[in-house]
Order: C-alpha cells, then sequence, then structure tokens
C-alpha cells in the first residue's frame, strides 16, 4: 500500500532512465500505486531541485502521512 512517486531525468547517465519507467510500469502493471514524473534534458543532479522542490509533490508527500 506504499505510494511511489518516481523523477527521472532524461539524459541521466549514472542511473539509466529505462531502468526507472521500467520499474515504476512494471509496478503499476501489478496494481501499486507508483507515479513517474520524467525531465527532458535533466542529468541525474538536476532532478533533486526539479522534482522535490516541487509544491504538488510536497503536498502529495504530505497527503501520504494522512
Amino acid at each position: 500500500q506504499t505510494k511511489i512517486w518516481a523523477f527521472v531525468g532524461l539524459s541521466d547517465t549514472i542511473v539509466k532512465p529505462d531502468a526507472t519507467i521500467n520499474i515504476i510500469n512494471a509496478l503499476n502493471e501489478r496494481g501499486v500505486d507508483a507515479k513517474l514524473t520524467e525531465f527532458d534534458n535533466a542529468t541525474h543532479f538536476d532532478v533533486p531541485s526539479l522534482g522535490y522542490k516541487n509544491n504538488e509533490f510536497i503536498n502529495w508527500l504530505v497527503n501520504c502521512s494522512k
């Protein structure tokens, strides 16, 4: 019942974007509540500032604890 929201930079050379995308797709196929946000031209190091500082993510995170 754990909710998951993954963020991936499509220009990431450290963690291949397809790896994250495939995992999230596999989880969703099994009924897991897994969300994915992809960032064009973002590297591995761009993702925290793009994703985790996003107000939608903060609201989602707060609501997960309710």
